[in-house]
């Protein structure tokens, strides 16, 4: 889930952070992202979406149910 919403609005991701991280400093409204670490927050978004998909995907193939033998 926080990989899609890093991806979709990476700005609004990196300001709840700020008010986790910056609490008790002054002007920590005031600071302002650079762009690159705009762009790696997407990123990492990016990594842990697809990673959530690829996880599913092998959870899935797990519970299919076992191939039987044919009796000869």
């Amino acid at each position: 889930m926080y990989g899609a919403v890093a991806v979709a609005v990476p700005r609004r991701v990196i300001r709840l952070a700020e008010r986790l991280v910056l609490v008790g400093y002054e002007n920590a409204e005031e600071l302002e992202p650079s762009e690159w670490y705009v762009n790696a927050v997407r990123a990492e978004g990016a990594v842990l979406a697809l990673a959530g998909v690829v996880g599913l995907l092998a959870e899935r193939r797990g519970e299919e149910p076992p191939e039987e033998d044919e009796p000869e």
